[in-house]
């Protein structure tokens, strides 16, 4: 069996040092239980909407921390009127995954869906300048690399090519 310096030396001495080791070192004497333990009168129970409350308090503040842009851009996005890139796809494995006919969010594509980094799922979306009043949601995803397109789903790929890329207005109504 081969020994390295890391067994040999480095673990016992940091098994030492932070007071797992067989010798203390002057060090308080630190039992598993004693890191563990919370005495029963210290527990804190809360209300579920107390938890709620506690949860989106939380992801509000730290959203904007992640390290992922497109969760940064969803926790920012807001109702309102946005100028994006717009592509349109159609459900065919080179521009999909290998499920072509099933969405991010697990829903079977359809007319009135379209895929999108920056909105979270179930966002309804309006593009008058192309479609009028039609009401499209949000329940797919693009490459990571476009944070800031939206991808509207066709039935065929001729019509997905002859949409092309173009700059659009899109108002965004809820989340």
């Amino acid at each position: 069996m081969k020994f390295t310096l890391w067994t040999l030396v480095i673990l016992p001495v940091f098994l030492v040092l932070t007071g797992f080791g067989p010798l203390n070192l002057g060090q308080s004497k630190q039992d598993f239980k004693s890191l563990t333990h919370i005495p029963w009168e210290e527990k804190e129970y809360l209300s579920k909407e107390e938890i709620e409350n506690k949860l989106a308090e939380y992801n509000q503040k730290h959203m904007a921390y992640t390290s992922s842009p497109a969760r940064r851009a969803r926790a920012k996005a807001r109702p309102g009127t946005y100028i994006v890139s717009a592509t349109a796809y159609s459900s065919t494995v080179d521009q999909c995954d290998a499920t072509p006919f099933i969405t991010a969010s697990g829903q079977h594509v359809r007319d009135g869906i379209i895929a999108t980094n920056f909105l979270p799922f179930g966002t309804k979306v309006k593009i008058p300048d192309v479609y009028g009043d039609k009401v499209f949601e949000v329940q797919d995803r693009m490459n990571a690399r476009y944070q800031t397109r939206v991808d509207v789903w066709m039935p065929t790929r001729g019509e997905a090519i002859q949409f092309g890329l173009r700059q659009i207005e899109i108002e965004v109504l809820n989340f």
